[in-house]
């Protein structure tokens, strides 16, 4: 696939202010830009900007075409309506999380579930790509909120 990263994705990765993924707090920060159509996370990803994500879509659904042409494992008629569609579906984010060295993580918030796609496992330096799904729409997690509940007690 040919996706360039571009030195000005780093104002994407500017905004991410955790250092340790958790999966524990329910309580997320996220960009304020939020969108159903996931290749324009994926293109502020890789290139810092939003309007790259037909390249983006692209080369992920014909690279994606061609593996399952490949593996026979589809009729042409659904592989072709996979790949023609912008929704996103669980084939997408394994396919993706696999081909590039990255993971992915997806807190959704309507069905109470977190979904991990690529090597969770003994590669803390792999670039991760954490999002929050509500309503079919997608954002960016940059922070986890840790609410730590003090109780006070009163002693007579």
């Amino acid at each position: 696939m040919d996706i360039k990263y571009c030195k000005e994705a780093m104002n994407f990765w500017k905004e991410i202010k955790f250092t340790k993924i958790t999966t524990l707090s329910p309580n997320i920060k996220t960009q304020k830009f939020k969108t159903k159509n996931l290749y324009k996370i994926l293109s502020n990803f890789f290139t810092g900007k939003f309007c790259d994500y037909g390249q983006i879509y692209y080369a992920i659904n014909t690279a994606l075409r061609d593996e399952l042409v490949e593996k026979g494992e589809m009729k042409a008629n659904e592989i072709d309506a996979l790949c023609a569609s912008y929704k996103v579906t669980e084939i997408h984010l394994k396919f993706f999380a696999k081909y590039f060295p990255c993971r992915i993580l997806i807190f959704d918030s309507q069905n109470s579930q977190v979904k991990k796609y690529g090597k969770w496992k003994n590669d803390d330096n792999i670039l991760s790509l954490v999002l929050s799904v509500l309503n079919r729409e997608y954002s960016v997690v940059v922070d986890f909120i840790i609410w730590i509940k003090f109780f006070i007690f009163k002693i007579n």
